[in-house]
Order: C-alpha cells, then structure tokens, then sequence
C-alpha cells in the first residue's frame, strides 16, 4: 500500500538526444496623454528560454574516512585522487585489472545532465493624477524548472578495498517567485517643495522538489557482484519551501539651505514581516533488522529473510527516515528609521550625515503538534 502511494518512477535514467536550446523575449508598452496633465503608462514584457546543460569529468566528493594532515596515518592527497598511476588506490587497480565491469565502462569521476525551462512576466501601470502626483502598479512573475540526473563514480582512499562506488541523484526542482508593488511619489510646493515617495510590496517565493531520487551501490570485484552501499539505500525525498513577505516604506525629501549652502534634508522608515515554511519527508528501502518481537504482529510473516533469536529481517521495506525534525516556521520583522543632510559645500564638494536606526527579529520553531527541535 505504502509503495503504491509513489510516482512510479525509477531510479535509473534513461538516455535520449536533447533538442535545440530556445527562447525569445516579447516586450510591448506605450505612453497616452490626458486631459488636465493627466496621463496613463503601461509596459508589459514575456520572456522564456528553454535548454539543456552538461558536463562530464566532475568532481564533487570522494567516498572515505581520509584526512588532510599529511601528518594524520590517514592522510589522502586529494589532488591525487584521479591520478592513475598510484599504487595505493585499491579500487584503481582493480578497474584496471576488471576493465569489463557490468553496464560497461563508467569513467571515474562526475556526470551531470540539466534540462531547463525558465520563463518570466513583468507587468507596470502607471497614472500621472496631476503634474505633482503619480502613482505606479508593478507585477513580476518568475518561474523555472530544472530536470538534473548526476552520475558519479568514485573509488575509496582506505575503507572498503576493492569497491567502486557509483551513485545515481535524479532530482527535479521547480521554483517561482512573484512581487506586488504599488508606489507613488507626490511634490507639494505648498509646503516648501515637500517630496514624498512611498511604496507597499508583497512578495512570495516557493521552492518544490516533489521527488529527490537516490541510489547509491558498488561493485565488489572480489565477490564479482552488485550490492547496496551500506548506510545509503535507495532515497526518496520530498521537499517544498514557501515564503511570503510583506514591506511598507515611506521617504520624505525637503530642500533646505544651512550657513547659506543649499541642500536637502532626507527622512523616512520602512517595515517589513516575511514567514517562511519548510517541510521535508525522506523514504528508504532497506533490509533492517528488527526487533524479534515484531514478528507477533505477522500472523503470516510473509517476506521474513532471517530469524535469530533476538531480531527478525523482512525483504526490501520501506521506512521514513526524517529522523531529527526538519520541518520548520520562521518568521522575520523589520523596522527601520533614518534621517539625513545632504548639503552641497561647493561646485566640486558635497557632504552627507546623518541617523540610521533598525531593529530586527527573527524566530524559528517546529510547527504546531511537533515534540520540537
């Protein structure tokens, strides 16, 4: 029942030739006047692209305990990994030896192939009410998904002599962000030639990756078969990130003259929250051994591999392995204040002082029903 409730996808790629990398961009607006110094703006724009990455020959890791002090026993060189004329890699050797290694000849090292999809919306309005009042309305949309398979194939320094490591990720990731953004900007020459400049946002960011696929084994060339690298096991993870944020700011600009220099004193504040929620949940097939007890609950225990006296070992299972508890809110509040002269001393010589204050916090807890962090 539990295996059902997956996508039935695998967890091997599979190879086709990838198309022509693509795109285009679209962009249309204009500029209309009214009546009474009123007028209205408007701009949109569409862009999209769409490709494949890749690279070969990678390095990203190497499976072992090593170290780095050359003065540590278990000291590796890593600039030596790859280099095929040392002695002590066992698993060198061993390639060398068994150059026919079943599915073929993986080079060592990382391979990575990315299918991309990126495409994006900006959208403004904006209307003049008077010579000295205007207000803007701006929308932008991103969007992009990326399909990677990496392929990587390692040997180890010092643990598990005569093994080659190989490692499949397949992973899709989809993210998208979007912004809401209303400002204005006012002149009042009733009050000194008064600017005001305000804006209210809203944005909201999200990051999926509904199926992170893993699988980890090795060659053994002394038993000549396959076996599941122990510790790692087939993976599924399932991810999703979501965060929202909210900002209002407002700016006033006056012209001022100090000591017969003229210039402009500056002031304003803004404020901002955001809250963010992370989830995770991570399946591994595995043959763990558990407790003998268990047994009571199969009537018809069918599947068991072994039984001893103190545990029994059922075939292929699956468990969720979140372990310590990923998922978690957080949420962010800013405000801050400032005022400012920006005096003009001269021709070639201009001065600026003033005040900043910001307050900042920040929380981070298990959701609500969790046993905590």
């Amino acid at each position: 029942q539990a295996s059902n409730a997956f996508h039935n996808e695998t967890y091997f790629p599979s190879q086709k030739e990838p198309g022509l990398d693509y795109g285009f961009n679209f962009s249309i607006g204009d500029f209309v006047p009214l009546k009474n110094e009123q007028a209205l703006g408007w701009v949109f724009s569409l862009t999209y692209d769409a490709g494949t990455r890749h690279f070969g020959g990678g390095v990203s890791g190497r499976y072992g305990q090593g170290s780095t002090d050359i003065e540590s026993p278990q000291f590796v060189d890593l600039d030596q990994l790859f280099t095929p004329d040392l002695d002590q890699l066992s698993y060198r050797n061993a390639y060398e030896a068994n150059p026919d290694v079943p599915g073929g000849e993986p080079a060592f090292g990382v391979t990575s192939t990315t299918q991309f999809v990126n495409w994006g919306a900006y959208a403004q309005l904006a209307y003049r009410f008077t010579a000295n009042h205007e207000a803007t309305l701006r929308y932008y949309s991103n969007q992009s998904a990326d399909d990677r398979v990496k392929h990587g194939v390692g040997e180890s320094t010092r643990s598990d002599a005569g093994r080659l490591f190989e490692i499949y990720d397949l992973l899709y990731t989809q993210r998208s962000i979007s912004s809401l953004q209303l400002s204005g900007k006012s002149v009042f020459p009733e009050w000194g030639e008064l600017q005001v400049e305000w804006r209210l946002a809203h944005g909201s960011s999200v990051q999926e990756q509904p199926d992170y696929r893993t699988i980890s084994y090795f060659w053994d060339f002394n038993s000549q078969e396959y076996a599941s690298a122990a510790g790692t096991g087939n993976n599924r993870f399932f991810r999703d990130l979501d965060e929202k944020s909210d900002e209002g700011a407002v700016d006033f600009s006056l012209p001022v003259e100090i000591a017969g220099k003229s210039g402009r004193l500056k002031f304003g504040g803004v404020y901002t929250q955001g809250d963010r929620t992370y989830e995770e949940k991570r399946y591994r097939w595995s043959q763990q051994a558990r407790p003998y007890e268990i047994i009571a609950n199969y009537p018809n225990p069918v599947g068991v591999l072994d039984i001893t006296d103190n545990q029994v070992t059922f075939g292929n299972t699956i468990s969720n392995i979140t372990g310590t508890l990923t998922d978690y809110l957080a949420d962010q509040t800013l405000w801050g204040l400032y005022a400012m002269v920006d005096l003009e001393l001269g021709e070639r010589w201009r001065t600026i002082f003033g005040l900043r204050a910001e307050h900042t916090s920040m929380s981070t807890r298990a959701p609500e029903g969790s046993a905590g962090f």
